[in-house]
């Protein structure tokens, strides 16, 4: 409990910290998301993401281990802050690496499932794709209502105009394909990783719980 509690407020620093000195620069100025309003708006989603995730972890004592706790910082560190129109193809990244970290999240919650671990990782890959459908959807009608450029490949020019670099239809199918591939590139490497491992006797964390 104090190891969790430990994690929750080095975190807390950490994305503070983080957020504030990428977007320090651009407070008064538009970054192309809405200056000072965009950056309070990072911080505060990514804040919740970690205690949302602290709350679910204590409260369904899932015991997630030191390398959820840090997947789950980065990709609060990671999906709120205004480098979309800033670094080609940042998105993109994004849709590759956090799959795979979430894959691990997700498989780490099913550790208590008495259930084949082959299901266990059709599920997790399952579970990714459902969120980053989800996800597309959130994105598409937040376009729609406020227009945040959400869809779509967006670059800034010298001039501060956003330049559309892939049109969203791409966007939407290119981030989902990345994503898809790689929950399942996650559950076929931890499929055969258990699958090589020498088994062990049960322990209190359950199977799969070191993945």
């Amino acid at each position: 409990m104090e190891r969790r509690r430990l994690f929750l407020w080095i975190m807390i620093f950490l994305i503070a910290l983080y957020v504030i000195s990428i977007n320090f620069p651009f407070l008064m100025t538009s970054n192309g998301r809405g200056g000072v309003a965009f950056s309070s708006t990072s911080l505060f989603l990514a804040l919740l993401i970690i205690i949302v995730f602290y709350s679910v972890d204590k409260k369904f004592d899932i015991e997630f281990g030191s390398r959820h706790y840090l997947f789950i910082t980065l990709i609060a560190l990671t999906s709120f802050l205004s480098l979309y129109f800033a670094v080609d193809y940042y998105d993109k990244i994004l849709h590759v690496v956090e799959p795979m970290m979430l894959s691990s999240i997700s498989f780490q919650m099913m550790r208590k499932l008495k259930i084949d671990i082959r299901w266990k990782l059709i599920f997790t890959f399952f579970i990714i794709v459902a969120c980053l459908g989800i996800f597309e959807i959130a994105e598409f009608s937040l376009d729609r209502t406020a227009d945040l450029h959400l869809q779509g490949v967006f670059l800034l020019n010298d001039s501060g105009k956003l330049i559309l670099t892939m049109d969203p239809l791409q966007d939407t199918v290119t981030d989902m394909l990345f994503g898809a591939t790689s929950s399942l590139a996650y559950a076929l490497s931890t499929y055969f990783y258990l699958r090589k491992r020498p088994k062990m006797p049960d322990s209190p964390r359950g199977k799969g719980a070191d993945i």
